[in-house]
């Protein structure tokens, strides 16, 4: 994992930080957002109390208001990508780069969705991409992309019991 990746998984100083975790769960590794939000979200009762996970599945434009309504400071969207990295990469990936067309598995684009609670709260958003080996249907996560997944995890798991303050 990058230092980039490492500092965008940090807690936001001032405010409230969502991670959403985006992803068909029916389509191979493109379930990993929704993986690692699920895994993080039984830690974070007890250790994350300022930062709220939300498994947004393929359709993340339906939580758009509740998001406004949390007011982050911070929002961590995780997600499989295809960025051409080695299986299982975790990389920031500006936003510039994500696609604004519905030719993902995404049923509205994701950048639109991100622009729109911006815009209405301020806070600052951080696509993090996992590098998928495949989206063919089929449930469950290969190895190597688990692997990346783990490693955030992991990450903000050790941030929180070393008392990162993640609110």
């Amino acid at each position: 994992m990058t230092d980039e990746v490492r500092d965008a998984l940090r807690p936001s100083q001032i405010g409230k930080t969502v991670v959403l975790g985006v992803g068909n769960t029916m389509r191979s590794d493109d379930g990993v957002g929704p993986y690692v939000v699920r895994r993080l979200a039984s830690i974070a009762r007890v250790s994350l109390p300022g930062t709220v996970f939300i498994d947004a599945g393929s359709r993340p434009e339906d939580f758009v208001e509740d998001i406004i309504a949390i007011r982050p400071s911070k929002m961590i969207i995780i997600d499989g990508a295809d960025f051409g990295g080695y299986v299982g990469e975790t990389r920031l990936i500006a936003e510039q780069d994500i696609p604004s067309s519905t030719l993902t598995t995404h049923s509205f684009p994701l950048c639109i969705t991100t622009r729109l609670i911006a815009t209405e709260t301020g806070c600052k958003v951080f696509f993090i991409g996992i590098q998928v080996k495949s989206t063919a249907f089929g449930e469950g996560i290969s190895k190597e992309v688990c692997n990346g997944a783990d490693s955030i995890i992991d990450f903000i798991t050790k941030e929180a019991l070393r008392g990162a303050d993640y609110d």
